[in-house]
């Protein structure tokens, strides 16, 4: 092993599109916000999912990537707090 990561190219992809639709978002606002947010690990997926989206990574074109960015993080990316099973017993 030669010590270098083993990135795919598809993860590379990922990684300049989000870069590039960070650095689009930065130069195109008007304000910044101050506030600083408690990181909550029961939603992390699902709030990285809404701020990918927020950036533009929307439909089909950006699937792969958003799959990418989300792959380690924990949580739910489709509910921001846990699903209540409902179940009868």
């Amino acid at each position: 092993m030669d010590g270098r990561l083993k990135v795919s190219s598809s993860q590379t992809k990922a990684y300049i599109q989000f870069a590039l639709a960070l650095c689009a978002k930065a130069i195109n606002r008007n304000h910044a916000s101050s506030s600083r947010r408690e990181y909550r690990e029961a939603s992390a997926k699902y709030d990285f999912r809404c701020f990918l989206l927020r950036l533009g990574l929307i439909g089909d074109e950006f699937k792969t990537a958003r799959l990418h960015l989300l792959a380690n993080l924990p949580g739910d990316a489709a509910f921001r707090r846990a699903r209540r099973d409902n179940t009868p017993e």
